[in-house]
């Protein structure tokens, strides 16, 4: 009796151990699945909005294996080709055949020649193995615990994949010729044809080839005439001639006919490596299109010294984006950079930003005349200076004129007028990748100093479309998206901002009429131009669409006599109006708290319409200057000068001079002398070696004060 009890523990353990064993088998074998997201191939493939291929990229060169493709894109003739070779008996076993193990062994016995007895699953198990499906290792073959160890795991595939599953792997993992792995990969590279167009000969020369894939051609012919013949007592073998001799006789090789997004391509795969097939959101009519556009334009410009341009494609409200291009490859010097992805220096285009700081601020309006004048502004120890493109100074101009003109020492005025870290603030929120902190750029902060790149300026200038919310872009189809939305403006301030944008008429003082910025539909856009004719931008926007665009060299060489409207400008406004060949582009609807009123200024006859924030309107119709604080503009902060000798008395002589408006009554005073009443200029006389203060005052205020020293 107690041996009986003992008996049966024994047998229950064993069989609970079994029984673990077997689950623990089942749950630890790769799912079909698991494989299929393993199974990268070399090459990584890129999808239009529509499933069309855009790009494919090689990225693995220990194989070549083009793409995982479903058991429905091979032929019948093909899939039934495998079966009759290799497994007669698939679809009915568990993962091994016991006749075939039989017939093997009988041949070892009676012929004493090995004869292979593995079913497509067995074969699976070697495919799917870490060793050999991720670490790219050949295929160790023993013999009898290899076998044991294929069966065992064969059987487990059984029980957790279909036969569908299994055959569809087997086909995509499959070793064949060379460096060449999968039947679809085979079949581009030596028959120049996809799997699904396999005849029967081609079916059964594949079919014969996975048992010896170097197999030299005669082998091949003999093999897979004799297995033919087998299906086919009366198969003429002849009709293999052709198709061993074109894999022969001809070199592999696997066209590459889908360039459409090479940056695009190389920049998502990086951000996606374990992905075989990216869908995005491009329209490959569009990119096409594009590139066309683009490659048109580059060739005019490349005898202005300009051999890169970039652009890209933004839908207003969804953010996906629609065209990519880094460069025009047959242009370009560096055509392996991605001139949409790279930071280049901004140019004017951040202006818009820091104007609607400044309205929102309601420190200025629309209408606020600001003087753009020689000035001189001391920053970071620096004297800085900004002059206009076209060199000259305008004068007493509107802020809209200011604006839409893209006109340098209202910009700084506006920069001064804000503060350095507001200003920085503001450059922030419009999420760039690449800022410095804001003692970095100074007040040269708007007039480009900041590196950004040209898909999120585009986006920013989205924001200004959409309202003044900052969404993220849309680049890849089914990929988790950040939803985080942000307000860079008020909808009221944006509404003014697209309307500054969109004024040809105060434009026209910067670009001329009928500049490559107008179009006969409703758009907002902005040109910028970076130190040293380095960079050219375009970007601007319509109802439905924002575009941007970058011409200049990834090398940094200048330009030469390249503006806003010759460089990056004619290719937006060509992409531009393709979008809008059978779309109307509509401006915005003028918000409840926009305020519209007509302001007479004293250079100009007659009114004009102008908008205002509520409650910013002027009380008269009469435009007013702005008030701008008292900045010394000479001697400069922090300055040295120097005595001439030769002058004798003449030398020890210096005139003050100012930028804003002083209040009557202010006074000068030097090293705490007071020197009279403040004039511009303001002589000061007896001046010797040594270091000085001057200041600037009304009553108690402290106006403007500078530090210098003479020599």
């Amino acid at each position: 009796m107690v041996l009986k009890m003992q008996a049966f523990k024994i047998t229950l353990l064993v069989s609970a151990i079994l029984i673990s064993g077997f689950f623990y088998k089942l749950i630890n074998t790769t799912s079909y699945s698991q494989v299929k997201k393993m199974a990268i191939g070399s090459d990584q493939i890129l999808l239009d909005r529509n499933g069309q291929t855009l790009q494919r990229l090689r990225t693995k060169f220990e194989k070549r294996q083009i793409s995982w493709v479903p058991l429905t894109s091979y032929s019948p003739k093909l899939t039934q080709a495998v079966i009759n070779v290799e497994d007669q008996r698939f679809r009915s076993h568990i993962g091994f055949d016991p006749f075939a193990i039989l017939r093997a062994l009988k041949t070892i016995v009676q012929k004493k020649r090995i004869e292979g007895a593995s079913t497509i699953t067995m074969q699976l198990s070697d495919l799917i193995s870490d060793k050999v499906l991720i670490k790219n290792q050949r295929i160790r073959k023993g013999f009898l615990s290899h076998k044991f160890n294929q069966i065992l795991s064969a059987i487990f595939i059984e029980l957790k994949w279909s036969k569908d599953e299994i055959l569809e792997a087997y086909l995509n993992l499959i070793h064949l010729k060379g460096e060449y792995q999968g039947v679809q990969t085979f079949t581009l590279a030596y028959l120049n044809k996809s799997p699904n167009y396999l005849d029967n000969q081609e079916s059964l020369i594949i079919a014969s080839l996975i048992k010896e894939p170097n197999a030299q051609s005669k082998k091949l012919y003999h093999r897979a005439c004799a297995n033919a013949v087998r299906l086919d007592p009366g198969f003429d073998c002849i009709s293999f001639n052709k198709v061993i001799t074109k894999i022969f006789d001809t070199p592999p090789k696997i066209s590459n006919n889908f360039v459409f997004a090479p940056h695009l391509a190389r920049t998502l795969f990086k951000k996606y490596p374990q992905e075989s097939f990216l869908q995005t959101y491009i329209d490959k009519k569009l990119q096409q299109k594009i590139y066309a556009i683009l490659k048109n334009n580059i060739k005019d410009l490349q005898k202005k010294n300009v051999s890169d341009i970039a652009a890209i494609v933004i839908d207003n409200k969804s953010g996906e984006v629609l065209a990519y291009h880094g460069t025009v490859a047959e242009y370009s010097k560096s055509k392996q950079v991605d001139g949409v992805d790279s930071p280049r220096p901004a140019g004017s285009t951040l202006k818009p930003f820091l104007y609607a700081r400044a309205l929102e601020n309601k420190i200025v309006t629309p209408a606020t005349v600001i003087k753009d004048e020689p000035t001189a502004l001391s920053w970071a120890g620096g004297l800085y200076r900004p002059t206009n493109y076209d060199k000259k100074f305008h004068g007493n101009v509107t802020l809209r004129q200011a604006l839409a003109a893209s006109l340098n020492v209202p910009s700084v005025k506006i920069i001064k007028m804000l503060g350095l870290a507001e200003s920085f603030e503001v450059i922030k929120s419009l999420k760039f990748s690449d800022l410095k902190n804001p003692d970095f750029y100074g007040a040269s902060i708007a007039l480009g100093a900041v590196d950004v790149k040209l898909f999120e300026l585009t986006n920013a200038y989205r924001a200004i479309a959409n309202k003044g919310v900052h969404l993220p872009l849309k680049f890849v189809k089914n990929q988790q998206l950040q939803t985080d939305s942000s307000m860079i403006m008020t909808e009221d301030v944006a509404f003014l901002i697209q309307s500054i944008l969109s004024d040809a008429n105060a434009r026209h003082m910067g670009f001329g009429w009928n500049s490559a910025l107008e179009t006969n539909f409703w758009t907002a856009v902005k040109t910028g131009t970076s130190k040293g004719l380095r960079d050219n931008w375009c970007i601007g926007f319509s109802e439905h669409y924002t575009v941007g665009v970058w011409a200049g060299n990834f090398a940094s060489q200048s330009m030469v006599d390249v503006s806003g409207v010759t460089g990056a400008a004619p290719s937006w406004k060509e992409i531009m109006q393709y979008l809008h060949k059978n779309k109307k582009s509509f401006p915005p609807t003028q918000p409840k708290n926009i305020i519209q009123k007509n302001i007479t200024f004293e250079w100009q006859i007659g009114e004009r319409p102008e908008f205002f924030l509520k409650g910013t309107e002027p009380i008269s119709s009469i435009g007013l200057l702005q008030k701008e604080e008292v900045q010394i503009t000479f001697p400069a902060k922090n300055s040295v000068l120097a005595l001439q000798s030769h002058l004798g008395d003449k030398s020890k002589v210096i005139f003050l001079r100012y930028n804003g408006n002083a209040p009557s009554g202010s006074i000068v005073v030097v090293n705490n002398v007071n020197m009279g009443q403040l004039s511009n200029p303001f002589k000061i006389a007896n001046i010797d070696r040594g270091k000085y203060s001057i200041l600037v005052k009304h009553q108690d205020k402290i106006l403007d004060q500078v530090f210098f020293e003479v020599k």
